[in-house]
């Protein structure tokens, strides 16, 4: 689960990106496009529609789009209840029902209850008590039949709060943190409960408190906080976890820096939080980088729950800095990184390759071209190169070599409660559009390729992928 870039910067953290649409939408006997209904988020497919979240007027909503002809299917009003600015959308999936938060009440002031929506025909099948959420629902790692929200909920508790995907019962609650603060996720069933002295980290198992431990002892760095950022998969055919934690950022002069240099991946067991290995770098299978065998679904659902074959961490120095008012982050002059690819089992590091400064990769501002699921494009000094995540082998590439781009999503919402209700600026999901492994922006081919349908969605007969400004869908 990826959460990296600083926690209390979103605009400034990210490349901006166009929402702007013609509000309109064009169909052909290839397929269509939709550049009228302001996604933020992959599509997701349920229930023979694309489902995904949008920005309306300064609101969020859930939006169904028929898969045959782009028309909209249905729209609901969404919230982001409390979940940080910092952490993109995701729907959870199960049969043909979806499950997002719907605010409660005055706009921004952080109440929602989770949904539970038929996809195909619209009708809502349940809704939750009302409550503050910390997180975007999910499908439980640990049980298909049940949905995970972290949060506070009416007549429910606080915690980890499970709900049956069938009727919205209230299965499990698993206590961390406060009422009012109980605590983040921070990767499948593994949370930051809140708690600051110290940081801890605290497993769930079966709805219930497998364990917990301090921060330090598996990540024994000054500092060390998941409010600097994390990224963690956990591999359960190995019993472990891997991730990340950056460190608590410093704050001065409007500014909020965080040191590159000195972090550390960590292995550890899943069932008691032992510490099998450390390396240093951070933790880098979610964006910007992919890892091979990693789910790239814009969603969770049964079938998401995958992890990486090969492991992925980014070795820094210097600094990156971001304003707190927005605008680009500024790399020291310092800086370079790195990239490792390691046996998630062992640590052992399988190949390197250095970036060297390369300030879009360190400061977490652009997603690097793609050319299939395991092959990404990056500078090699003034070179183009194709990047194979898989062995680390490279291979020089032409500028007008054809890629698909992708570029972060902000959004901006009128009333939330993550800014004390005022608006503010929120982090979508990557838009994906063909490109050239420069950069350009170039169209669609005739034939799409396989791995766009692992970063988009595909239902009858159609692929569909989000755009920075559009949806678009084609034969499959």
């Amino acid at each position: 689960m990826r959460r990296w870039g600083l926690l209390l910067v979103v605009g400034g953290a990210l490349a901006a990106a166009s929402l702007a649409g013609s509000a309109s939408s064009a169909v052909t006997g290839r397929g269509w496009t939709r550049t009228d209904v302001g996604a933020v988020s992959q599509p997701a497919p349920v229930g023979g529609k694309f489902v995904f979240y949008a920005q309306h007027r300064g609101t969020l909503e859930v939006v169904a789009l028929d898969a045959g002809t782009g028309s909209t299917a249905w729209a609901a009003p969404a919230s982001p209840s409390a979940v940080t600015a910092g952490v993109p959308a995701e729907l959870a999936v199960r049969g043909t029902t979806v499950f997002y938060l719907e605010g409660v009440g005055a706009p921004g002031n952080g109440a929602a209850r989770v949904v539970a929506k038929d996809a195909a025909s619209g009708n809502v099948l349940w809704r939750s008590n009302g409550g503050r959420f910390f997180s975007w629902p999910e499908i439980c790692p640990d049980q298909p039949s049940a949905v995970c929200v972290s949060g506070t909920v009416v007549g429910a508790g606080w915690g980890q709060i499970r709900f049956a995907t069938a009727d919205g019962k209230v299965l499990a609650d698993v206590k961390m943190g406060t009422a009012n603060d109980p605590g983040r996720e921070l990767g499948p069933d593994l949370f930051d409960p809140g708690s600051r002295s110290p940081e801890q980290l605290l497993v769930v198992a079966n709805g219930r408190e497998a364990w917990s431990r301090p921060l330090s002892r598996i990540f024994p760095l000054p500092r060390a906080s998941s409010d600097g950022g994390w990224d963690f998969d956990r591999f359960a055919n190995l019993g472990m976890y891997v991730g990340s934690v950056a460190t608590r950022p410093a704050i001065k002069n409007g500014e909020a820096s965080l040191d590159l240099g000195g972090l550390i991946t960590a292995g550890f067991t899943a069932n008691g939080g032992r510490v099998l290995w450390r390396a240093r770098g951070l933790y880098s299978c979610g964006q910007p980088l992919l890892c091979p065998g990693r789910s790239q679904a814009g969603y969770t659902s049964p079938s998401t729950g995958t992890a990486a074959s090969v492991g992925l961490r980014m070795v820094d120095t210097g600094t990156v800095t971001y304003p707190l008012s927005g605008g680009k982050p500024k790399v020291s002059a310092n800086a370079s990184v790195t990239i490792q690819g390691f046996d998630p089992k062992t640590g052992r590091t399988k190949w390197s390759f250095r970036a060297g400064r390369n300030i879009p990769l360190m400061s977490n501002e652009v997603v690097p071209p793609q050319i299939t699921s395991t092959v990404m494009v990056l500078k090699a000094g003034s070179r183009l190169v194709a990047l194979d995540l898989r062995s680390g082998r490279t291979r020089r590439l032409a500028p007008t070599a054809h890629a698909w781009c992708q570029h972060i999503i902000t959004y901006r919402l009128a009333h939330t409660s993550y800014y004390g209700g005022r608006g503010g600026m929120y982090t979508g999901q990557e838009g994906l559009f063909p490109c050239t492994v420069s950069g350009k922006r170039i169209a669609p081919p005739r034939k799409i390729p396989g791995f766009v349908r692992r970063l988009g969605a595909t239902t009858g007969g159609m692929i569909a992928w989000t755009d920075t400004h559009a949806v678009h869908a084609g034969p499959s």
